[in-house]
């Protein structure tokens, strides 16, 4: 009987040590109000995020009127250095996009009247070999916002662009035409906005394009601003809602700025398939949607007025549930974001077939988005999310 006894209680304890071995090494769940913390902290930020755009677009705004009120090289110089400003916080809401949300809703999303690239530069003016081309020398075309866009992106091709910041772009600096090597942007000249043929319609229609991307970029600000329909319906959708988090850095990081952005002017060797390619910012434009990237999975968003915001993250979860994932999603966006911040400027210069260190290094920062994309389907699959990752 002692036998027994001693065999039965060893039993009982080598089955508890088993269950709660086992226990111990299953992941931690994370609970709804977990979850929903995480989706109240992304939506604040994208909120903010979006009021410091449509703050800069506004300071774009009062540059361009003021220069077209008495145009001059110094004006002309102030707006465009309000349009670079201006793009670094939009720069960061592109991690938003990507998943029906207000920026690409199907009928009412405005990223292609804010963001539509790339783009006909014809189809707005003149361009070499194309001297009478584009809508501002149409003079029977009225230049107003609703004409605007109705004309953005007509008869359905995507390169008909009429609006948005890359025709201010184009606008302010002209068709770069200078070989990359001598690293300079367009050089539009100033006698295009006062003794060249429609100085006056091309200043009209500079000035209505930033009045659209104010009114375009206060509308997407609007949808997220706490206690509209659809914030409230955002931070009560549960892991729906965060599945959409993660498909929007995913797709971000892989098929659009490592693809699209990146691998496509890589591959021709061509400034025309550059983002910025007027103004060559290209570089700030990969920087700023990699941090973009960054501040959505660590929760956090440096806010021009309100500072520092940080709060519970996908980081945070991840780390509860695997903390060695969490450290290798970390790792790798920290290579990433590196890799992107080493393209030297200007990025034409880096995709010319005749520079093979500038090749290299946007060929490691494609790299290592797409390592890090990788990651963050490990990280989807560990909170059980089905994501894309492929625009």
């Amino acid at each position: 009987m002692k036998a027994t006894s001693k065999f039965v209680i060893s039993a009982w304890i080598a089955s508890l040590f088993l269950v709660f071995g086992l226990s111990s090494c299953q992941p931690k769940e994370a609970s709804p109000e977990e979850v929903q913390a995480v989706l109240v902290q992304y939506a604040q930020m994208v909120y903010l995020n979006y009021q410091d755009a449509l703050t800069e677009a506004q300071q774009l705004y009062d540059m361009v009127a003021l220069f077209a009120t008495e145009p001059n090289q110094n004006r002309l110089e102030g707006a465009k250095a309000a349009w670079i400003k201006a793009r670094l916080p939009y720069g960061l809401t592109e991690a938003y996009r990507f998943y029906g949300g207000p920026i690409d809703h199907d009928a009412l999303g405005r990223e292609g009247f804010i963001n539509a690239w790339p783009m006909d530069e014809g189809f707005i003016d003149y361009v070499e070999g194309r001297p009478d081309a584009g809508l501002i020398q149409q003079v029977d075309f009225d230049i107003s916002p609703q004409n605007l866009r109705n004309k953005n992106e007509e008869d359905g091709i995507e390169v008909n662009v009429a609006v948005g910041y890359h025709a201010i772009e184009f606008l302010l600096w002209g068709q770069d035409q200078a070989d990359a090597s001598l690293k300079t942007p367009g050089q539009r000249p100033l006698t295009d906005f006062t003794s060249a043929p429609f100085a006056d319609r091309r200043l009209r229609y500079l000035t209505t394009l930033c009045q659209l991307l104010l009114s375009d970029l206060a509308f997407v600000s609007e949808q997220w601003k706490p206690g509209s329909a659809y914030y409230t319906e955002f931070v009560a959708g549960g892991k729906t809602s965060l599945s959409k988090i993660l498909t929007g850095i995913g797709s971000l990081s892989k098929a659009e700025l490592a693809g699209e952005r990146m691998k496509v002017a890589l591959q021709n060797h061509d400034q025309e398939d550059e983002h910025s390619c007027f103004s060559d910012q290209t570089h700030h434009d990969i920087e700023q949607n990699a941090q973009g990237i960054v501040n959505v999975y660590l929760g956090q968003y440096q806010s021009l007025e309100q500072g520092t915001l940080s709060g519970a993250s996908l980081a945070d979860l991840v780390e509860k549930m695997n903390p060695e994932l969490n450290a290798k999603m970390k790792a790798a966006l920290d290579k990433s974001i590196t890799a992107c911040q080493a393209i030297q400027a200007p990025f034409d210069l880096e995709i010319s077939g005749e520079n093979p260190a500038g090749n290299a290094r946007v060929q490691a920062a494609i790299d290592a988005l797409e390592d890090h994309t990788d990651v963050l389907e490990e990280v989807a699959a560990l909170l059980k999310l089905e994501i894309q990752t492929n625009g």
